[in-house]
């Protein structure tokens, strides 16, 4: 249950589709008008879901040509992140690095930028009453196509998610 008081809208990224919804309120920000009433809305999520909070400093980066970086932008990395199966880490990193090369070295930050992933992972109980985030062994050939670096590199991140990031930086150069 969520009240949208005059924030950017909240991404949701489907696991099961790899699709964004964007969870948008129509509420002023609090403080505009002493009477505004905010409404409480409901949204299902699903294990592997995952939310994106932000800060308008993102959306609202611009180009050298006073062009925003927009929503959609940021729809179509999470996407992209998602069916590559990208951890949060990465994924915000994909978003950090578009951002940046869309604004270039003239864009104009005027605003902060500032993101929260959230992403729900399924959690097992085991025999002996703990519950723990287990993977399954995962193995895969590496490719010898360039084209499908880019995918290796996102899977073997989200396959290290719990490791530090020098050391996913690590295995990725030697994959």
């Amino acid at each position: 249950t969520w009240v949208n008081a005059g924030h950017t809208p909240i991404l949701l990224v489907r696991s099961a589709s790899h699709r964004v919804e964007v969870l948008q309120g129509d509420s002023l920000p609090v403080g505009v008008l002493q009477e505004e009433h905010y409404t409480e809305q409901t949204t299902v999520l699903e294990l592997g879901d995952t939310l994106l909070v932000y800060s308008d400093g993102l959306s609202e980066s611009m180009n050298a040509e006073g062009e925003q970086y927009g929503t959609d932008r940021m729809c179509s990395v999470l996407e992209k992140t998602s069916a590559f199966g990208a951890s949060p880490a990465m994924t915000l990193g994909s978003l950090r690095s578009d951002i940046r090369f869309f604004s270039g070295a003239d864009g104009k930050h005027r605003d902060d930028s500032t993101a929260v992933l959230i992403r729900l992972h399924p959690m097992r109980q085991l025999s002996d009453g703990s519950i723990r985030d287990r993977r399954a062994p995962e193995c895969f050939e590496l490719p010898r196509q360039l084209d499908q670096l880019t995918p290796l590199r996102f899977r073997i991140a989200s396959m290290c998610a719990d490791q530090p990031e020098s050391f996913v930086h690590m295995l990725s150069l030697a994959a």
